[in-house]
């Protein structure tokens, strides 16, 4: 799926085509309450405490979705950012501004 997200914003995104590059790296926390879910853990879910969840880190870059990490619900997004990081400036080539 990566393959096939890479090659599509290689021939249509805009994030590739303009000179300066603004990079957000970002981190969501997404619960699942009363379903169970493969791979969802109890974790940093400060709204849903105790129920299982997954975390999920992104980088977008004029607003296209660039790079992506799904985790269980106790792992911290600043375990992926120089995953996150090195992804993104491989596809971009180079990044001006890099927000967190």
């Amino acid at each position: 799926m990566e393959k096939i997200h890479n090659g599509l914003l290689k021939d249509y995104g805009q994030s590739l085509k303009e000179g300066y590059t603004i990079v957000d790296i970002d981190m969501s926390t997404h619960s699942f309450e009363g379903t169970k879910r493969e791979g969802a853990t109890p974790g940093k879910n400060t709204k849903a405490k105790g129920n299982d969840c997954y975390q999920w880190s992104t980088t977008f870059s004029k607003d296209e979705l660039i790079a992506q990490q799904l985790d269980n619900g106790y792992v911290h997004c600043k375990s992926h950012l120089g995953l996150l990081y090195g992804k993104a400036k491989k596809l971009l080539g180079h990044i001006d501004l890099l927000r967190i």
